[in-house]
């Protein structure tokens, strides 16, 4: 009897330990409307997800988003710990208007001003590096071209290169043209957190650089579309 009465006091031990246990279930993972109706209430702007990452027993995650006008790039994260907050990590990018593409001097372009032919044709002194992804595509072989040609107009020499969609020969033709002199940069990347280390040498020439089309991530160097990040 006795025996009895202590295999019942150990099951009943057992079932309270395991309902404790169940009682306290980590909570779930957020999904990815949780998250941007937060970010999105916390900002007041429309966002998209760039990247997450969740960590295999689900006790903490972190999503990236990115405004789509480009102008904001927020980190949320979220912790098992305190599953009702989130915390924002926001980097902005700042307006097109602050970048400045300095404007050609003018140039004398009377041969009678000039004996020599050979100093008809004169540059404004001014050299704009555009490194597009490559020139099999249609799209980036035109714009590539358009690109070029508008600035000539304005008297700009220009540096087009195409990189054949390989990260390494854009990393090199970008090194080719911050070491030749080029005064601006105009860059739609392969990928966009690959230029993170030759930008570096750009921003320690001042030279502006213009991300086209595509963000440049790990770099405060540039601005999107003509947004350029970190210098005034």
């Amino acid at each position: 009897m006795k025996r009895t009465a202590s295999l019942l006091l150990v099951f009943s031990m057992i079932l309270f330990v395991f309902g404790m246990t169940s009682c306290k279930k980590q909570a779930e993972v957020p999904t990815k409307s949780d998250v941007m109706d937060a970010l999105e209430a916390e900002y007041d702007v429309s966002f998209r997800m760039n990247s997450k990452d969740i960590a295999e027993d689900g006790s903490e995650a972190e999503w990236v988003f990115i405004s789509k006008d480009g102008l904001l790039e927020v980190t949320v994260t979220w912790s098992a710990d305190d599953p009702e907050d989130f915390d924002f990590d926001a980097k902005e990018f700042y307006a097109a208007a602050d970048v400045v593409v300095p404007d050609p001097p003018l140039v004398d372009l009377d041969p009678s001003a000039d004996p020599d032919p050979s100093t008809d044709k004169q540059s404004n002194g001014f050299k704009i590096g555009v490194s597009m992804p490559t020139a099999d595509l249609q799209r980036w072989n035109q714009d590539g071209e358009y690109i070029k040609s508008e600035l000539e107009k304005l008297g700009y020499e220009v540096d087009l290169q195409y990189a054949a969609n390989d990260v390494a020969t854009q990393v090199s033709q970008v090194e080719n043209m911050i070491n030749s002199g080029c005064d601006v940069l105009i860059i739609a990347t392969i990928e966009s957190s690959s230029l993170g280390e030759v930008l570096e040498d750009a921003e320690a020439l001042n030279i502006p650089v213009i991300a086209y089309d595509r963000l440049i991530l790990e770099s405060d160097t540039y601005r999107d579309h003509g947004r350029r990040s970190g210098r005034q």
